[in-house]
């Protein structure tokens, strides 16, 4: 929800036809009464399901989105990534198990790739501002830095210009 200011200040959740239920620190000291002067916006965020067979990893990739990323089955190695001086540095390393998540913040946060390493396929289950399976972003050569375009292509849909 923003103010008639257009910024962001809080959340809520859409709990009838035309109902959005929020906390009462939402509409403080300062805050307009009147419901015209206040929006929601829906649909920012797109939910999709990644499986990932044992063994397999994504190429070093970007979101170009903000958002949370939530393992559900299996595990997974992440290696999350920093663009300094024209290359690509390996910044961390860590194991992902069932329940953990982690957010997207570009331009930080924002390049990784993931392996899984269960004997099982790994389920994440992404929460992002755009639809990662049909725009084009990047995939990266983790040695040279080197970026090529990317779609990753991971829906059970026809992207839009693709129809």
């Amino acid at each position: 929800m923003s103010n008639g200011r257009n910024i962001f200040t809080c959340g809520g959740s859409l709990v009838a036809p035309g109902w959005v239920l929020s906390a009462a620190h939402c509409f403080g000291e300062g805050s307009s009464d009147n419901p015209a002067d206040w929006t929601v916006a829906t649909h920012i965020a797109k939910a999709t399901m990644v499986g990932l067979p044992p063994g397999a990893e994504t190429p070093v990739h970007d979101h170009l989105a903000w958002g949370l990323v939530g393992l559900y089955r299996g595990t997974q190695d992440e290696e999350i990534y920093a663009r300094r001086n024209g290359a690509l540095e390996l910044v961390e390393r860590r194991s992902l198990e069932a329940g953990d998540f982690y957010a997207l913040l570009p331009p930080t946060d924002d390049i990784h790739r993931v392996r899984t390493t269960s004997a099982e396929t790994s389920v994440s289950i992404h929460l992002l501002t755009n639809d990662t399976g049909c725009i084009w972003r990047h995939a990266f050569d983790p040695d040279s830095g080197e970026e090529r375009p990317f779609r990753s292509g991971y829906v059970n849909v026809a992207c839009e210009e693709d129809e």
